[in-house]
């Protein structure tokens, strides 16, 4: 029974409270003043026409893949 109490007496001396961790607030950056790009008239015309080919790339893959059973 000695043990038991010496045990106790033990754990309550280390069981101290720990300070709270400090709060970390996040600084807010200054919004950075980009320049708006200008596209060109080309531009979209341009993205068109390259997924186009990337489609009919990703199809022929995709066809190329089949297997014919006869």
């Amino acid at each position: 029974m000695e043990a038991a109490t010496e045990v106790a007496e033990v754990v309550a001396e280390v069981e101290v409270e720990e300070p709270p961790t400090p709060s970390h607030k996040k600084t807010r950056e200054e919004p950075v003043e980009r320049p708006v790009p200008t596209l060109d008239a080309d531009f979209w015309s341009g993205m068109l026409i390259t997924k186009r080919e990337m489609d009919r790339e990703a199809k022929k893959v995709r066809y190329s893949n089949l297997v014919v059973f006869k």
